[in-house]
């Protein structure tokens, strides 16, 4: 993990899958609670299965309730794509928490209405 004054970035490489899961998980959770505005970057991935979506997801949700931003990097590779796509993660409205239109999966930014009212 990489850090300056409140921010940092996650690189992570290789197979992200359920194996790795809980050691990513760890991760993510100590730099959301060091860090105001992290970053994880998914360049490098060799493999990304649903555990690993979910996982961000999940990630993202902490951060929005901590008022911390969670935003990815990577994601325009044709792995990480057709992935999102394959696990229906590709979206063009955030879910229900995504009032401040940071929903890691929305490609369609033209349509992101906050339902929270």
């Amino acid at each position: 993990m990489e850090q300056t004054t409140n921010k940092g970035e996650l690189v992570w490489s290789g197979e992200l899958t359920v194996q790795r899961v809980s050691a990513l998980k760890e991760e993510l959770q100590q730099a959301l609670s060091q860090l105001d505005r992290i970053e994880v970057d998914l360049a490098t991935a060799t493999q990304v299965d649903i555990s690993v979506l979910q996982l961000l997801c999940s990630g993202h949700r902490s951060a929005v309730s901590l008022h911390k931003v969670l935003k990815l990097a990577g994601t325009e590779t044709a792995l990480l794509k057709s992935v999102l796509l394959d696990a229906g993660f590709s979206r063009h409205t955030g879910c229900q928490l995504d009032c401040d239109e940071s929903c890691l999966w929305v490609t369609d930014t033209e349509n992101r209405p906050c339902s929270l009212g």
